[in-house]
């Protein structure tokens, strides 16, 4: 069980900061850093880290797919649109099922 899960996210976003201070090149720690501050409102520092994470790793198709989540609920369709899209190239099904389902959103 995630800690966000037990209600302990704060005590989760702590770990994802202690590890990007130890390691800033882990695009995995930006990326759940970057969920865990657009889960409890934080965009602004969400998007950093979410692109972050695509800046070390093009081809994380989890942090297209939370980044894409992230433009759409600010209004931003093209941009959003592009990483759905860019998420649609994963072999997850449960992913590439999201992406779809986000672009069918935007229209």
């Amino acid at each position: 069980m995630t800690l966000s899960r037990q209600g302990r996210a704060k005590d989760g976003e702590s770990a994802f900061r202690e590890a990007l201070r130890l390691a800033p090149e882990l695009a995995a720690a930006h990326n759940n850093l970057a969920y865990q501050l657009a889960a409890r409102g934080a965009s602004d520092e969400a998007r950093y880290h979410f692109e972050q994470a695509l800046g070390l790793d093009r081809n994380y198709w989890a942090a297209h797919l939370g980044y894409a989540r992230l433009l759409a609920a600010a209004g931003m369709q093209e941009p959003a649109a592009e990483h759905f899209r860019a998420a649609l190239e994963s072999s997850d099904d449960a992913l590439r099922r999201e992406a779809q389902a986000g672009l069918r959103a935007l229209r």
